[in-house]
């Protein structure tokens, strides 16, 4: 049986409470493998792992987020250090596993061919009385967030932290669409072209109501943008109740207007957290509506709404991703 200790805000699951250090952190004994440490940076990989490891990851390998955050699966990242260093050639090392809130954290370290590697904290939502996730797939999320942490630093899938190739990723294979999480509010969702959504959120029309067979598109494996690259959602329409499509340049109506204003502001207080301060944030939304030739608010229409929304959604998202990588986004704006 396992055990918890309270150490102040976080909690530390303990596997074996005869072993806990005074601590209180799950703490294995691997000292003689921590000798280890003296062999990093002394050597590359082989030539042949090396290829391996940087091989550019098949776009159709990977996967978007409903917040449009794209990712490849764990199992990508076993499969390449399998292929470079074959099975009992790497191996991910424990050093602990704490819980704070309703998050779920396993500190790892990486090791090839008995020498230290890579280090990282993988991360997990776990709730306890939630019935669809037990408390070991919650853990082996987290340690398999862990590992795919860990695999940055030895170059595998390095695409995915390129802002400029995630964005046309994202033209050539994912889309928008008008979709709700469970009963909240309807907003705007990503996903693959080639992919429906999967529970709990779904796909809806413009009346908002449920498509039960979303329509998807062949994967394009050469790069290029798929068919119904142009495809996009308009959001239900308070209207006449007929689910048409709106005419060129139809004014919002209010629901769609209070969701578009809400969007925004949510994108303000991300470029603000980006840039401290509010100028530069009120900036890049100013720029965002002028790249799509709009000069203010009230030119937005059901027709380019989407189209201002996917580009502010994407401007954001390289200049999160570009102040994670530098520090620094003064020479974005």
């Amino acid at each position: 049986m396992s055990e918890r200790k309270n150490s102040g805000a976080v909690q530390t699951e303990v596997v074996k409470p005869e072993q806990v250090p005074q601590n209180g952190l799950d703490t294995p004994k691997f000292n003689n493998t921590l000798n280890s440490y003296e062999a990093i940076s002394k050597r590359p990989f082989s030539v042949e792992a090396q290829k391996v490891l940087s091989q550019p990851i098949d776009p159709s390998e990977v996967l978007i987020k409903p917040d449009g955050i794209i990712y490849a699966p764990g199992y990508y990242f076993r499969k390449i250090l399998l292929e470079a260093f074959k099975p009992g050639g790497w191996g991910l090392v424990k050093v602990r596993v704490m819980m704070e809130d309703n998050n779920l954290y396993f500190e790892g370290l990486l090791f090839v061919d008995g020498a230290f590697v890579a280090t990282a904290i993988g991360e997990q939502k776990y709730i306890k009385n939630n019935r669809n996730q037990t408390y070991a797939t919650a853990l082996e999320g987290a340690k398999t967030d862990c590992l795919t942490r860990c695999c940055k630093d030895i170059g595998i899938a390095m695409e995915l932290w390129n802002p400029v190739w995630v964005r046309e990723w994202k033209k050539n294979h994912a889309l928008m669409v008008w979709g709700q999480y469970k009963n909240d509010e309807p907003t705007y969702i990503w996903r693959r072209k080639d992919l429906p959504l999967e529970w709990p959120y779904k796909e809806l029309d413009k009346q908002g109501k449920r498509i039960a067979a979303p329509k998807v598109y062949p994967f394009s494996s050469n790069g290029k943008p798929s068919n119904g690259n142009r495809e996009q959602p308009t959001p239900p329409e308070n209207g006449n109740g007929k689910g048409k499509k709106a005419p060129k340049g139809t004014p919002l109506d209010s629901k769609t207007e209070s969701i578009l204003t809400e969007m925004l502001g949510n994108y303000k207080k991300k470029l603000v957290a980006i840039y401290e301060n509010e100028e530069d944030a009120l900036k890049v939304i100013s720029q965002t509506f002028r790249k799509n030739g709009l000069s203010s608010y009230k030119q937005v229409t059901h027709e380019n709404m989407d189209n201002l929304v996917r580009t502010l959604h994407d401007k954001v998202a390289a200049l999160e991703s570009l102040k994670n990588n530098t520090g620094s986004v003064l020479n974005e704006n």
